[in-house]
């Protein structure tokens, strides 16, 4: 492989309790997930396609996109509750020597090729071991209380300084639409966010993660009003 190969995995359970199917479910005219496989290979950057699952029904998507792999999920990591660290660990197993690992969840269906391009540009070009997707707050924790059983609150951050709003620092969270990394520094320490990420950031208005059918439908709107090309 290449110096910059480009490992892209794309996880999509058969299960979901938010939005039952909601990775086969019709968006703009094609199921959810394709959405996702078709950014992935429309994207210069990426060397290989994998979609994971525990659904073969699921993988038989891929047969639309010869450049895009199948590759069948163990029980053991199709639960909910399977970290999803693990699930990009047996892919790396089945697909070793890349130098990246790009993880594209198919519920963030409004990213494009032309994001996952720049964030590789901002990953290589900065010398950085891994690169995420964000987008700005819409509520700033600097504003935000815990309650107690007594119903006295307590600052988030432990400071209630920020009086108005021009003078609150911006704050930023991560939207799930990508997560590219050294696949060493990923084997070494398995979590997407390293002491060097970087941030590459999306519009709020494109940062939908979709877990329920408002989402859903949040998504579908999106698409319908811009006519946005993915």
């Amino acid at each position: 492989m290449s110096t910059h190969s480009v490992l892209t995995l794309i996880p999509a359970r058969a299960g979901s309790k938010g939005l039952p199917g909601k990775n086969v479910r019709p968006l703009a005219g094609k199921p959810l997930v394709c959405h996702t496989i078709e950014q992935a290979l429309a994207a210069r950057c990426v060397t290989t396609t994998v979609l994971s699952s525990d659904d073969q029904s699921l993988l038989n998507h891929t047969n639309s996109y010869s450049q895009c792999k199948p590759l069948l999920r163990p029980e053991a990591l199709a639960s909910d509750e399977s970290p999803m660290t693990l699930v990009a660990m047996h892919a790396l197993e089945k697909f070793p020597d890349y130098r990246y690992l790009l993880l594209l969840q198919p519920t963030s269906p409004l990213r494009t090729s032309a994001d996952i391009d720049k964030a590789f540009d901002l990953l290589t070009q900065n010398h950085a071991t891994s690169c995420v997707s964000v987008c700005a707050t819409q509520e700033s924790p600097f504003w935000m209380y815990l309650q107690d059983e007594q119903h006295r609150l307590e600052p988030i951050i432990g400071t209630d300084t920020f009086t108005r709003r021009q003078d609150l620092p911006k704050t930023f969270r991560l939207n799930g639409a990508l997560y590219l990394i050294d696949t060493a520094q990923f084997k070494k320490a398995p979590v997407f966010v390293q002491p060097d990420t970087l941030a590459y950031e999306m519009p709020v208005e494109r940062s939908i993660d979709i877990d329920t059918l408002d989402d859903f439908t949040r998504c579908e709107k999106w698409l319908q009003q811009t006519g946005a090309q993915q």
